[in-house]
């Protein structure tokens, strides 16, 4: 398709006849763009299977696709996709054909030529007969009516062209959680409502919708991904798409759980990975189990490589191209070879050298090519170091080494690599075969110091404070422990750097390098320098050895040495030091100096030099010389000195000819490896003088570490006298005779001729010339073998776990080694798990892990991973872990446990080169499996791999028939493994595949278990494995609800009951305890099994022989729950008297106690009882219900006791069992146990019951609202009767019950029907109840008022009920008290009628008071006023919290429907029309006093009278009050107005007199003036 067009243009290519619409625009194939200037993934569109469904404005007809390629598949329709942005409608298409023709006609723009080589795949299958059958019904032409529909606008070209996930703002690998929250957010964004402006709106809402109805389906999600990848792919080859990757995708996307990835590598890496043929890429796809197509054009500079298949697989794939690529150009180095890089100075010499590489193959078989232009691959033929060598020694020795494991070293390094390798596996040294790989030139200080700590498997760092000289000596010492002396590590320890320090030294210091040097001389001499060689000192250490060895002088000087030290060691039996002995003036000196002066007198004639005198100063040196001249009962340690014994028998010295060979200075392993350990042994602790061992032990036990039977021993004695063949007949007096010399005293059998006819599955017998002879059967000869080779196995492990005790403390987990074997590795890690594995030591064990499980950056393969760590098997790995995991904090890698548990599943089975593992290490494996880590990772496919292969050996071991003979000793670790089988059987949620093949191998266990029933005589009778065996079945019988099995342990039973558990047999108090547990858990009762463990039990008891408590109360338990134990009494008794069991009662469980009360009161025990009451009266609280309650049921009988300690205990019982009841209701019958033992003891225990039925748990056990009637009265009476009956106050359990009560009759329709079925419940509430509940007493009497009583028949079956109901409402009635304002009555549960209270003020003060008042606005309404009374309340009550306050209320109605009233009830009035509309259905005594009743409306109209004589006689009051008060006020006016009126007058007459008085005056100063 064109890749220009604008969205103008795509706009306008429109067919001719169709009709754009808001939601589709419609193209012609030729016009769809892949929008490919906008990069690969721009070009990225749905499969069909993920299309939304079309809009239903497109025209009638059209098809709607999506399109993700030009190549169209059968299930396209003839409509197209663009971008994953527009539906593309075309009303003209006839369907698929019609496309298919569009596709012809406009092939991809890319030129043929260029489309990738890979093959073509045709297309699935019924393609053909889909189009068809799509062409078979041609589409219709839109209707002309159609409404035109105004264009849709166009999103921009980079909204166009984005994928679903870029559509939507989201990765590819989105979570679908966030691909929904994704998906609201953009919706909400670009809603058209809230973007009515914005043109772009709409089709951006569809753009987001159609990208989550894509994401929001994993399939579709699956396709449109492989569809993006594939584009991609396309993309990034330059072309728009091709068909062969199209039906690639195709083909798998379709597929459940397969997905399709792509990546990227270099065209001239194609031929690699697809091989000559197509080998290559074969051999990728068989490793993987992914498909893997290669695309290529010419022209890209990048090839495109699709896989498909599960996650893991494709993972694989790529790992498996990428390790491919790198192996190639030489970034990792091959499995046969390794890669030289060549210094970059060096390359001139390197390409000239380039001519010889043909030279190289012809002359030495290895293969050298370039992988890039500094990396030279050499491979193939044991020939490669020779190789290198060539290699090196053109380029000056300068090139490093890059290993298949990743190690990279220099020449050095490598040298000492492969010889310490070939060294390894040829248990030699092999220092003369390898001097070809030595640079000739001495290595440098630090070299010398990297070549010693490679050696010393330490890392550089933690050795920094060490002298050459100390690395050299600790190096050479190690040839001792059992690593070889290479060619590399003898030149270093002889190089210029190490002898210029060494002679720096003093004679002291230096000593230790030269005793080291020599005893490595027979080994290393081909590569010691001659600076060493022919040193003085080097010399005289040699003649001082060829004098202690010399036949005739040699015995004198050890004469000398062994008086030497009888003089200075007492013979206490302590270690006395070197520091005390080698002092100047002390008998050793003297010693000391003999030596000296001998080889002085010959120094000239030796050329050697005079020993120093500072050399008695070095332990290790006089350590090597005295452990030749000592001997037994002198011993001598190069570390903690010398130490004599009292039983000394004889003064003379050791003979030379049991000591030279061994203690000679030349072959010293015991100091040499004391050295090398000194910094590993920081404690003292003297050796144990070894004790050597009988030749026979060795073939005394199997690999399963159990005695051999006598049959295996003779097997093993039969087999080691065919010589080399196997099959040979060896004379049966011959095979008698050599065997009863092994087992002698062993087994009283007579190894007759009938003796070996009798074990024909160990031997075939044959008559030859008169002479009977024997051999071996191949399945004997087998499993002989296998015990050799696990005995063989066990001596390497010894050797291997030695080795990494000495190396442990210098390891440290980032600087590990890269020389360290698998075996190893394995050792240090079993080593790690017996110490301290915490702090770093936890970084460590997953250090040495992750070595043994990676071969670079892959995982190794689980059978190589076996074989690589032999002698140690992945079981004991398991073991290991297991014991690392208890101080470990972080997790272990999961990939790494599963290649464990894999490699043990396989195991447990024969392999081409090597035999399955024991019985006994399949059990270590189950047994590790159970625990931590692993039991995390057993629902994966690897624990289940290990369950299904432990299941198959099981089945194997059975077809054998061998395990479950007496004469195999395999049987105990046989029954260990079923035993674990079934443990993680029961405790591992395993699929159901899993789980029903186990289940198919326990059927066969069980028939083989039959069988051993029908034939006990031939039967094994070892104790542990019986018992294990016991407990395997039973554990599986339980798990599978006796669906089989019980046939198998009834055969068990019949063994151990006629012969096992006879007295020859040692039954020890453990396997008694697991057995009875055994049949205690499948519930299988065998009497005569159980009385023959009784007597066994009895029988140890009489020995004097302990039970542990865990054991004993194992044992009780067992014999109880089955009701045996009876069968205990005489133990029990004996146990009484010899006041053990007073012991055991001490220390027993809160568990345990009903049990122990039980048989105790069986053996009429009451003093141990009362004991046992006084010491678990404090540890009640650990008891559960059921127990609990078990006890009471037990102390029933001992009522009458008078026994203080226990009425207190059972006081103490009953409290714990209410505080129980408050978390979990008990059953009818246990509750009824609880009231019946308060009861008895009313003043202290009855009032607990009012708690208890307070409880929540109770409350909730009421049957439900929906329950039917039977199921509310059976319950309602379950849980009310004990407290009735007990006269037991239960306002809240009252309530519950009428709520509950009140619902049910909501949901019902009045009927005389209603009435039968609502009495029987209704009565379970006493009268008491009713008066409480006024409104449950009138909505009752409405519903039977409703009823029609009068039309039942008196003589109907329910109608003596219904009138004992209308009886208890009718005396209800009359209690009920009638007031104005009537107050709730008290129910002696104070928060309860608090809550009432608060309740029905806060409903009736509410501002918006209307006369109903829904239930849900009620609730809301109170608790948002009385928040904490509401959390108090529905906590206690339940969900219908309020409801149960509503009806305890005598100011709120509620009858059982939505909405309560907000008036008082009238229940007597209610009774009153229920008695009237009963009429003669009632008795006339209970009518008339029905009649007689004073009802709520009497009542209502005498307080309406006397209100309004109230009210008048105040108005009255009132009016008197008012007018006294006017009249008062009318006197008060009138007396202010005439006091006014006064004031007036005498102001008024005031001033006349004031003015006459100045009238006077003035006349009078008149008259003066005249």
């Amino acid at each position: 398709p064109p890749t220009s067009f604008s969205p103008a243009e795509r706009e306008a290519v429109v067919l001719s006849g169709s009709s754009i619409s808001p939601c589709s625009c419609t193209f012609s194939f030729s016009s769809v763009s892949e929008a490919g200037s906008s990069g690969p993934a721009a070009a990225a569109a749905p499969l069909p299977s993920s299309w939304p469904s079309p809009p239903s404005s497109s025209p009638a007809g059209g098809e709607a696709a999506m399109l993700g390629d030009s190549c169209l598949s059968p299930f396209f329709s003839s409509c197209f996709f663009l971008s994953s942005t527009s539906w593309v409608s075309a009303a003209d298409s006839s369907g698929p054909a019609a496309a298919a023709a569009a596709a012809e006609e406009e092939p991809p723009s890319a030129a043929p030529a260029a489309a990738p080589a890979a093959a073509e795949v045709p297309p699935p299958p019924g393609a053909e007969a889909e189009g068809a059958k799509r062409e078979a019904s041609p589409e219709k032409p839109p209707g002309d009516n159609a409404k035109p529909q105004p264009p849709l606008r166009t999103l921009p070209d980079e909204e166009l062209n984005q994928t679903h996930y870029q559509a939507l703002g989201l990765q590819r690998g989105a979570m679908p959680a966030d691909v929904k929250k994704a998906y609201y957010s953009k919706s909400r964004l670009y809603h058209p409502d809230k973007n009515p402006d914005d043109p772009l709106a709409v089709p951006r809402f569809q753009r987001v919708a159609e990208a989550y109805q894509v994401l929001s389906d994993q399939s579709k999600r699956g396709q449109y991904d492989a569809t993006l990848t594939m584009q991609t792919a396309c993309g990034n080859l330059g072309v728009a798409s091709d068909p062969r990757a199209t039906a690639f995708v195709q083909r798998h996307c379709y597929v459940p759980g397969r997905l399709v990835e792509g990546m990227q590598i270099e065209v001239k890496h194609v031929n690699y990975i697809i091989g000559r043929g197509g080998m290559q890429l074969q051999h990728l796809k068989q490793q993987s189990g992914a498909d893997i197509l290669v695309l290529h054009t010419q022209l890209a500079v990048n090839a495109q490589v699709l896989v498909a298949g599960a996650k893991e697989n494709i993972d694989r794939a790529m790992q498996l191209i990428n390790a491919c690529i790198a192996e190639w150009t030489g970034q990792c180095a091959p499995k046969d070879g390794v890669v030289l890089i060549c210094p970059t100075q060096q390359l001139p010499k390197l390409n000239m050298l380039a001519g010889q590489f043909q030279q190289i193959f012809l002359t030495l078989g290895a293969m050298v090519r370039y992988g890039s232009d500094t990396r030279v691959i050499v491979q193939g033929g044991p020939n490669v170091p020779r190789a290198v060598a060539w290699i090196q020694n053109a380029l000056d020795w300068k090139g490093q080494l890059l290993l298949h494991g990743g190690q990279a070293m220099d020449a050095w390094s490598y040298a000492h690599y492969c010889e310490q390798a070939v060294g390894s596996a040829m248990g030699r040294s092999t220092v003369e075969s390898f001097v070809f790989l030595l640079p000739p030139t001495d290595p440098d200080a630090a070299t010398v110091r990297r070549i010693l700590c490679v050696a010393l498997c330490v890392n550089e760092e933690a050795e920094r404070t060490s002298t050459l000289v100390e690395l050299a000596t600790k190096a050479l010492l190690q040839h001792h422990s059992g690593r070889p002396v290479t060619g590399a590590l003898t030149r270093a320890a002889t190089s210029v750097a190490v002898h210029a320090e060494h002679a720096s030294l003093d004679a002291q210091a230096g000593a230790h390098l030269l005793c080291a040097l020599h005893s490595v001389l027979p080994v290393a001499l081909p590569a010691m320098a001659q600076r060493f060689a022919t040193a003085p000192l080097f010399k005289t250490l040699s003649a001082l050895s060829q004098a202690l060895v010399d036949p005739r002088e040699g015995i004198a000087l050890r004469a000398r040495g062994f008086t030497a030290v009888r003089e200075a060691v007492r013979d206490d039996g302590q270690w006395h030091s070197w520091h005390s002995l080698l002092v100047p003036d002390g008998p050793l000196a003297g010693f000391w100096e003999y030596l000296r002066q001998l080889v002085g007198d010959r120094r000239h004639l030796l050329a050697v030099a005079m020993p120093p005198t500072e050399w008695l100063q070095v332990a290790t040196l006089m350590s090597s010389i005295l452990r030749v001249c000592v001997g037994p009962p002198v011993e001598c340690d190069s570390k903690h000195g010398l130490r004599r014994f009292k039983e000394v028998a004889t003064a003379v010295p050791p003979n030379f000819q049991t000591t030279s060979k061994a203690a000679s200075l030349v072959a010293a392993p015991a100091a040499a490896a004391e050295y090398a350990a000194q910094a590993a042994a920081p404690e003292f602790a003297a050796p144990a003088p070894a004790a050597a061992a009988p030749v026979v032990a060795a073939a005394m036990a199997n690999a399963d570490g159990e005695p051999l039977t006598l049959v295996e021993q003779v097997e093993e004695v039969l087999l080691g006298l065919c010589g080399s063949d196997p099959g040979a007949y060896v004379l049966i007096g011959m095979v008698t005779q050599e065997a009863s010399k092994k087992v002698s005293g062993v087994s009283s059998e007579r190894l007759s001729k009938k003796w070996y006819e009798t074990y024909r599955l160990s031997f075939e017998l044959k008559k030859v010339c008169e002479e009977w002879r024997v051999r071996l059967v191949e399945k004997a000869r087998d499993r002989v073998n296998a015990r050799s080779q696990e005995r063989t196995a066990e001596g390497q492990r010894d050797r291997e776990l030695r080795v990494a005790a000495a190396v442990l403390p210098s390891l440290k987990a980032d600087s590990l080694p890269r020389t360290l074997r698998s075996p190893e590795l394995a050792a240090l890690l079993c080593v790690l798990s017996k110490g301290d594995t915490r702090s770093e030591k936890g970084s460590l064990a997953t250090a040495l892990l992750a070595r043994l499980c990676q071969n670079g950056s892959a995982m190794v393969a689980p059978k190589e991973f076996i074989s690589e760590c032999a002698p140690f098997s992945p079981a004991l790995l398991m073991k290991t872990i297991v014991a690392l995991e208890k101080h470990r904090k972080e997790r272990w890698p999961k990939e790494m446990l599963d290649l464990v548990m894999k490699a043990g599943a396989l195991d447990m089975h024969d392999q081409a080169t090597r035999k399955a593992a024991s019985l006994s290490t399949i059990a270590t494996a189950l047994w590790a499996a159970a625990r931590r880590p692993f039991e995390e990772r057993m629902t994966t496919d690897s624990g289940e791999l290990l369950v299904q292969s432990a299941g198959l050996r099981l089945q194997a071991e059975l077809l054998s028939k061998n395990v479950l003979s007496p004469a195999s000793s395999s049987f105990r670790p046989f029954a260990q493994m079923c035993a674990w089988i079934a443990h993680l059987v029961v405790t591992v949620q395993l699929s159901p595949k899993v789980r029903s093949d186990c289940m198919e191998t326990f059927k066969k266990l069980a028939t083989a278990c039959e069988e051993l029933g029908r034939a006990p005589d031939s039967a094994p009778c070892d104790p542990e494995g019986l018992c294990r065996l016991a407990m395997a079945v039973g554990l599986v019988v339980r798990e599978e609800k006796r669906a089989f099995g019980t046939e198998a342990l009834q055969g068990l039973g019949k063994v151990l009951a006629q012969r096992a558990l006879d007295e020859a047999y040692d039954w020890k108090p453990p396997q008694l305890a697991v057995l009875a547990s055994a049949y205690s858990a499948a519930e299988v009762k065998h009497e005569a099994l159980f009385r023959q463990i009784s007597a066994a039990a009895e029988r140890h008891t009489s020995a004097g022989n302990e039970w542990s408590s865990e054991q004993l109360m194992k044992l009780l338990n067992s014999f109880w729950s089955l009701g045996q134990a009876r069968s205990l009494e005489k133990l029990l008794k004996a146990l009484e008297a010899s006041k053990a069991l007073d012991r055991f009662v001490k220390g027993a469980n809160p568990k345990d106690v009903p049990m122990l009360f039980n048989v105790l009161v069986m053996v009429n025990s009451h003093g141990v009882l009362e004991d046992l009451a006084k010491q678990q009266r404090d540890k009640i609280q650990g008891m559960s219900l059921s127990s609990i309650i078990s006890v009471l049921k037990e102390l029933r009988p001992l009522n009458d006791s008078g026994s203080p300690a226990l009425q207190q205990f059972k006081v103490t019982a009953l409290k714990e069992a209410v505080h129980l009841t408050g978390k979990k209701a008990p059953s009818r019958s246990d509750l009824k146990v609880l009231v019946d033992a308060a009861r008895e003891d009313p003043s202290k225990a009855l009032p607990l019951l009012t708690k208890m039925a307070s409880s929540p748990a109770l409350l909730a056990s009421l049957p439900s609202t929906e329950a039917s009637w039977q199921e509310l009265k059976e319950g309602m009476s379950g849980v009310l009767t004990p407290f009735v009956s007990a006269k037991v106050e239960v306002p809240r359990l009252e309530g519950a019950c009428a709520v509950r009560l009140l619902l049910a009759i909501e949901r019902s329709t009045a009927s005389t029907s209603l009435a039968a079925k609502m009495a029987p419940a209704a009565l379970c509430l006493d009268e008491s109840a009713f008066v409480a509940m006024p409104s449950l007493l009138q909505a009752i009497a409405n519903r039977l008022e409703a009823a029609k009583l009068n039309r039942v028949s008196t003589s109907s079956a329910e109608a003596p009920m219904v009138r004992e109901l209308c009886k208890v409402l009718v005396k209800a009635a009359g209690k009920v008290a009638v007031g104005a304002r009537p107050a709730p009555i008290a129910s002696g549960d104070t928060d309860l009628d608090g809550w009432v209270e608060k309740v029905e003020r806060c409903i009736l003060e509410d501002p918006s008071r209307r006369s109903e008042r829904n239930l849900e606005s009620l609730d809301q309404l109170v608790t948002k006023k009385l928040d904490k009374v509401a959390r108090e309340a529905k906590d206690a009550l339940g969900p219908n919290w309020l409801a149960i306050l509503l009806l305890r209320s005598r100011k709120l109605l509620w009858s059982g429907g939505k909405t309560a009233v907000l008036e008082a009830p009238r229940p007597r009035l209610a009774v009153r029309l229920m008695a009237d509309a009963a009429g003669a259905f009632l008795a006339k005594e209970l009518l008339k006093e029905a009649n007689a009743l004073e009802t709520e409306l009497d009542k209502e109209r005498e307080r309406e009278k006397e209100r309004l004589e109230k009210e008048l006689l105040e108005r009255e009051v009132v009016e008197r009050a008012e007018r006294e008060q006017r009249e008062k006020r009318d006197r008060e006016r009138r007396e202010l107005k005439e006091r006014g009126e006064r004031i007036e007058r005498e102001r008024e007459r005031r001033e006349r007199e004031n003015a006459e008085r100045e009238r006077e005056n003035a006349e009078r100063e008149r008259e003066n003036a005249e």
